[in-house]
């Protein structure tokens, strides 16, 4: 293999879409160490990689609102696709409902912060209005920024 010629940037971007990954098949908390461990197992990382992503979803896990999303409380519909009127499909990272509550995610692990992202999540929310739900709310995850962005309808 030609991994120890990869640059630090290219591991960034790797570890960025591990961490990514890891928490697309999360429901709550407690499937953190299965969800790394089957990364750490199908041999993409070695073991000082899986520890960092480890310590940075964990230090994500504990943000906030983040770990009322993880508790076990919410409704989990992963990778659901919504599918625009143009017959477009988007996939936001997690769709989470609690009552009428419709919380929409997208997880950004690169290190920029663009205005696209805003208008994608506005598209996200205004498409999940569009199937009948009202208190809709969409947050960009920046999670190894540790910032968290609640992001409101066709602002």
């Amino acid at each position: 293999g030609t991994d120890f010629l990869e640059s630090g940037a290219d591991r960034g971007i790797n570890l960025g879409k591990f961490i990514h990954e890891v928490l697309q098949s999360m429901d709550t908390e407690d499937d953190l160490s299965r969800a790394v461990d089957r990364v750490f197992r199908e041999g993409k990382l070695n073991s000082r990689e899986t520890g960092e992503i480890r310590n940075e979803i964990l230090a994500f896990l504990s943000s906030e609102p983040v770990k009322d999303w993880f508790s076990g409380d919410w409704k989990v519909l992963k990778e659901r696709d919504i599918i625009t009127a143009t017959g477009q499909l988007r996939r936001p990272d997690r769709v989470m409902m609690k009552s009428s509550q419709v919380i929409v995610i997208d997880y950004k692990t690169g290190m920029a912060k663009r205005k696209e992202h805003e208008t994608q999540m506005r598209e996200y929310i205004d498409l999940v209005k569009e199937m009948g739900c009202q208190d809709v709310t969409g947050w960009l995850c920046y999670v190894r920024l540790k910032e968290n962005i609640q992001i409101q309808a066709g602002e």
